[in-house]
């Protein structure tokens, strides 16, 4: 069951567990004495709608993973669609009313209690430090050992190991960091504030692209993007010819611009018409996002971060087993007047103010940190775990894994190499825009 799943496959789903319960009642009161003691644990959901979260997201990340390596070719996707598990998380209503419907059981007490995917994330376990990489295998693993002779019956088992990699990769993703850190959030707001956590403001989660509605219609008054918006929602298309190069640069064809640039227009556009369906008019939106200086997409501030770690991958060219020149990257940076442009043209917001900062490729470098001494192998090492952060995912699924590591060595060197020469600089883009009041 899935959140997209039609409202028949959830039907049906309750429908074999209250059949399978019932029967199991059935079977065990013919075998128990009179008087008998019944105790059962089982895996529920907290609420009575099936698409929770705590019901559906645990399978929800192993469909993608299987969906990824249909998108490498590895798994036929056809396969995918005949694959459904046989199993249900019930609702403590659905059990309390099959247990009375059955009728050989009298309920003495029924609770729930929960605990973490990862179940070494215990606040009794005082040694804890989430780490998301090993968070994301320690439940890997636990899911690999339920599943994996099912996968394999159906799937075969070439794939295991690397699906369960994706997997890990998806459970200790970036989003479920930041609600781990929620909890610690709390606590100090609460201290700070006199205790308003929890009684002025509430957190949740939606899971989904931005580039697809992700709130109620007319539910926003303030709308905030922090770093999001220069990630396309794909690769543009008919860059094939963009050779020796992993996004756009110096040395790219001119139609690789183009694209590039197209594809931030259809995408920038689809992202303030969907924000304006779910804000209401009036309602405030704030965005940051990294862009470049000039015009030109040639610019050292725009190009010159990926060029690097493109030639640093050409180096290893001998031991990447895929063609470097069939990856690009799904980024683009935009100047300002594109991003104006682009948002006059869609025509559902006024820009109240677009702003540029500039920062150093390494934040530590910073002119207000007195203590700072620049030192070119750690300069470039900052940089490098900055980029690594954020696009190994990518890399390890065109690449493998084996070379990330002597990859990543490479590409520090280049960029301490580099900055000895010039401290390039990332340029920001924070703009405040109001949803237009339309006349009635």
């Amino acid at each position: 069951m899935a959140k997209a799943s039609p409202p028949n496959v959830f039907k049906a789903y309750l429908e074999q567990f209250q059949k399978d319960f019932s029967l199991f009642l059935r079977l065990r009161s013919e075998e128990i004495i009179q008087g008998g003691r019944v105790v059962l644990t089982f895996i529920g959901r907290s609420i009575d709608d099936p698409r929770s979260k705590d019901c559906c997201l645990y399978w929800e990340l192993l469909a993608k993973s299987l969906l990824d390596l249909a998108a490498k070719g590895l798994v036929v996707e056809a396969d995918i669609h005949t694959f459904n598990l046989p199993y249900y998380n019930p609702y403590e209503g659905e059990v309390r009313e099959i247990i009375k419907m059955e009728g050989s059981f009298d309920i003495d007490k029924l609770e729930t209690f929960s605990i973490n995917w990862d179940a070494n994330d215990d606040i009794s376990n005082k040694d804890f430090v989430f780490e998301k990489d090993q968070c994301g295998r320690n439940v890997a693993n636990i899911v690999r050992a339920v599943a994996e002779p099912m996968l394999v019956s159906h799937f075969g088992d070439d794939i295991i190991d690397e699906l369960f990699k994706r997997y890990a990769e998806y459970v200790g993703n970036d989003f479920n960091t930041v609600f781990k850190s929620l909890p610690f959030f709390c606590e100090k707001f609460g201290k700070e504030k006199r205790d308003l956590c929890g009684q002025h403001y509430f957190i949740t989660g939606v899971p989904g692209s931005f580039y697809h509605r992700l709130f109620p219609s007319k539910s926003l008054h303030f709308f905030h993007s922090s770093y999001s918006l220069h990630w396309l929602s794909k690769v543009p298309e008919g860059i094939s010819n963009n050779k020796g190069n992993i996004y756009m640069a110096k040395a790219s064809p001119p139609d690789v611009f183009k694209a590039y640039l197209e594809q931030f227009q259809k995408d920038f556009s689809l992202f303030l018409s969907l924000r304006s369906e779910e804000i209401i008019q009036g309602g405030s939106v704030v965005l940051t996002f990294i862009g470049r200086s000039i015009d030109d997409p040639r610019s050292k501030d725009c190009c010159l971060y990926w060029d690097l770690l493109a030639k640093s991958l050409l180096d290893l060219a001998a031991k990447v087993k895929t063609d470097i020149d069939t990856f690009n990257l799904p980024y683009y940076n935009p100047y300002e007047g594109e991003v104006r442009e682009i948002i006059e043209m869609e025509g559902s917001f006024d820009i109240d103010k677009l702003e540029t900062f500039a920062i150093n490729w390494d934040a530590n470098d910073d002119i207000s940190n007195k203590d700072f001494v620049f030192e070119k192998d750690q300069c470039g090492r900052n940089v490098a775990n900055i980029v690594r952060a954020v696009a190994e995912p990518m890399l390890v699924s065109h690449f493998g894994d084996d070379i990330m590591d002597e990859l990543f060595k490479r590409y520090a060197e280049y960029v301490g190499e580099y900055l000895c020469v010039e401290k390039t600089k990332h340029i920001n883009i924070v703009l405040t825009m109001t949803k237009k009041v339309k006349s009635e």
